[in-house]
């Protein structure tokens, strides 16, 4: 927790280049909209740490996470409000996948991705990851 009723939390992009096409990650909520992976930082945790174990935990896969932060942007649930940080994260492997009950996860293009996201704010740092993917 960061000031008074602030929450710190991390997401992940993850991305993937196949023959030259970037593909991103995205997962459903509990609700059922397609989300970034995203957790809390805990107590003596670091933001890496927790985006590294949250898409590991929320979305199955394992990557080599981006640093610094591509974005940032703010939530705010049940009257607390909530800064994330989000990393980009290069897919490395698929591993256990402990919310494979209750989540699904899709491979999509940026289009798609773009399109599926409800939040502007997250729309606009996946197209902040997307244009420095691009160039790379």
């Amino acid at each position: 927790m960061t000031g008074r009723n602030t929450l710190v939390q991390v997401a992940t992009i993850p991305f993937q280049r196949t023959d030259g096409v970037i593909r991103y990650l995205l997962i459903t909520s509990r609700k059922g909209n397609w989300i970034l992976p995203k957790g809390t930082v805990e107590r003596g945790d670091t933001p890496v740490n927790t985006a590294v174990r949250e898409t590991r935990e929320e979305a199955g896969i394992t990557g080599t996470l981006v640093e610094p932060p591509i974005g940032r942007y703010r939530d705010s649930k049940r009257g607390v409000s909530i800064e994330v940080s989000v990393y980009l994260m290069e897919y490395e492997e698929e591993v256990a996948w402990a919310e494979r009950s209750f989540r699904e996860r899709r491979w999509l293009s940026y289009e798609q991705a773009r399109s599926k996201l409800r939040r502007d704010s997250v729309r606009g740092i996946l197209d902040e990851a997307h244009r420095r993917l691009s160039r790379e």
